[in-house]
Protein backbone atom coordinates (compact mmCIF):
# COMPACT_ATOMS: atom_id res chain seq x y z
CA UNK A 1 0.00 0.00 0.00
CA UNK A 2 2.77 2.46 0.90
CA UNK A 3 4.77 1.63 -2.22
CA UNK A 4 1.71 2.10 -4.43
CA UNK A 5 0.78 5.43 -2.80
CA UNK A 6 4.36 6.63 -3.08
CA UNK A 7 4.58 5.57 -6.70
CA UNK A 8 1.33 7.36 -7.54
CA UNK A 9 2.52 10.55 -5.86
CA UNK A 10 5.87 10.41 -7.65
CA UNK A 11 4.02 9.99 -10.97
CA UNK A 12 2.00 13.14 -10.23
CA UNK A 13 5.20 15.04 -9.46
CA UNK A 14 6.85 13.85 -12.67
CA UNK A 15 3.74 14.89 -14.60
CA UNK A 16 4.04 18.42 -13.19
CA UNK A 17 0.97 18.00 -11.00
CA UNK A 18 2.84 18.64 -7.77
CA UNK A 19 -0.08 20.42 -6.07
CA UNK A 20 -2.13 17.23 -6.44
CA UNK A 21 0.64 15.15 -4.86
CA UNK A 22 1.04 17.25 -1.70
CA UNK A 23 -2.07 16.09 0.18
CA UNK A 24 -1.55 12.34 -0.41
CA UNK A 25 2.15 12.67 0.42
CA UNK A 26 1.40 14.65 3.58
CA UNK A 27 -0.99 11.93 4.74
CA UNK A 28 1.49 9.19 3.81
CA UNK A 29 4.34 10.90 5.68
CA UNK A 30 2.13 11.64 8.70
CA UNK A 31 0.78 8.10 8.90
CA UNK A 32 4.24 6.56 8.31
CA UNK A 33 6.73 8.88 10.03
CA UNK A 34 9.49 6.26 9.89
CA UNK A 35 9.20 5.72 6.14
CA UNK A 36 12.12 7.49 4.49
CA UNK A 37 10.64 7.29 1.00
CA UNK A 38 7.53 9.17 2.12
CA UNK A 39 9.64 11.89 3.76
CA UNK A 40 11.91 12.12 0.71
CA UNK A 41 9.02 12.46 -1.75
CA UNK A 42 7.19 15.02 0.39
CA UNK A 43 10.36 17.08 0.81
CA UNK A 44 10.93 16.98 -2.94
CA UNK A 45 7.37 18.13 -3.68
CA UNK A 46 7.49 20.92 -1.09
CA UNK A 47 10.78 22.12 -2.52
CA UNK A 48 9.34 22.25 -6.05
CA UNK A 49 6.50 24.40 -4.71
CA UNK A 50 9.05 26.58 -2.90
CA UNK A 51 7.45 25.94 0.47
CA UNK A 52 10.87 26.28 2.06
CA UNK A 53 10.13 26.01 5.81
CA UNK A 54 8.06 22.85 5.33
CA UNK A 55 10.60 21.40 2.90
CA UNK A 56 13.45 22.04 5.34
CA UNK A 57 11.52 20.35 8.15
CA UNK A 58 10.80 17.33 5.96
CA UNK A 59 14.41 17.06 4.74
CA UNK A 60 15.56 17.20 8.37
CA UNK A 61 13.18 14.36 9.23
CA UNK A 62 14.59 12.35 6.31
CA UNK A 63 18.17 13.04 7.40
CA UNK A 64 17.34 11.96 10.95
CA UNK A 65 15.80 8.76 9.67
CA UNK A 66 18.87 8.07 7.56
CA UNK A 67 21.15 8.74 10.51
CA UNK A 68 19.19 6.27 12.66
CA UNK A 69 19.72 3.37 10.24
CA UNK A 70 22.23 0.59 10.67
CA UNK A 71 22.73 -1.31 7.39
CA UNK A 72 24.45 0.18 4.34
CA UNK A 73 22.87 -0.43 0.92
CA UNK A 74 22.92 1.05 -2.57
CA UNK A 75 21.11 4.36 -2.06
CA UNK A 76 21.05 5.16 -5.77
CA UNK A 77 19.19 1.90 -6.42
CA UNK A 78 16.65 2.62 -3.69
CA UNK A 79 15.96 6.11 -5.07
CA UNK A 80 15.66 4.70 -8.57
CA UNK A 81 13.22 2.05 -7.34
CA UNK A 82 11.18 4.72 -5.56
CA UNK A 83 10.94 6.84 -8.68
CA UNK A 84 9.87 3.93 -10.89
CA UNK A 85 7.60 2.33 -8.31
CA UNK A 86 9.63 -0.90 -8.33
CA UNK A 87 9.98 -1.42 -4.61
CA UNK A 88 10.46 -4.86 -3.13
CA UNK A 89 8.84 -3.69 0.08
CA UNK A 90 8.67 -0.76 2.46
CA UNK A 91 11.69 1.50 2.40
CA UNK A 92 13.25 1.79 5.82
CA UNK A 93 15.69 4.22 7.33
CA UNK A 94 18.21 1.41 7.69
CA UNK A 95 18.42 1.14 3.90
CA UNK A 96 19.75 4.68 3.65
CA UNK A 97 22.51 4.50 6.22
CA UNK A 98 26.06 4.50 4.92
CA UNK A 99 28.62 4.24 7.70
CA UNK A 100 31.31 5.79 5.52
CA UNK A 101 29.75 8.09 2.92
CA UNK A 102 32.49 9.31 0.65
CA UNK A 103 32.36 10.93 -2.75
CA UNK A 104 34.83 10.55 -5.56
CA UNK A 105 35.59 13.34 -7.98
CA UNK A 106 33.68 11.41 -10.67
CA UNK A 107 30.54 10.76 -8.62
CA UNK A 108 27.36 12.62 -9.47
CA UNK A 109 25.39 13.77 -6.46
CA UNK A 110 21.83 14.99 -6.63
CA UNK A 111 20.85 18.08 -4.72
CA UNK A 112 18.54 15.92 -2.65
CA UNK A 113 21.28 13.50 -1.65
CA UNK A 114 23.59 16.43 -0.87
CA UNK A 115 20.96 17.82 1.49
CA UNK A 116 20.59 14.48 3.25
CA UNK A 117 24.36 14.23 3.70
CA UNK A 118 24.48 17.82 4.88
CA UNK A 119 21.74 17.07 7.40
CA UNK A 120 23.93 14.27 8.67
CA UNK A 121 26.81 16.76 8.89
CA UNK A 122 28.86 14.75 6.37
Amino acid sequence: MIAHSLSSAMALIEAGRVHEAIDPLSVLAHDNPGHLGAQYALGHALEILQRWPEAAETWLAAANLARAGTAPVDVDQILSDMETGQSSGPITAAQFDDPDPTLSDNEVVTETWARILSGQQQ
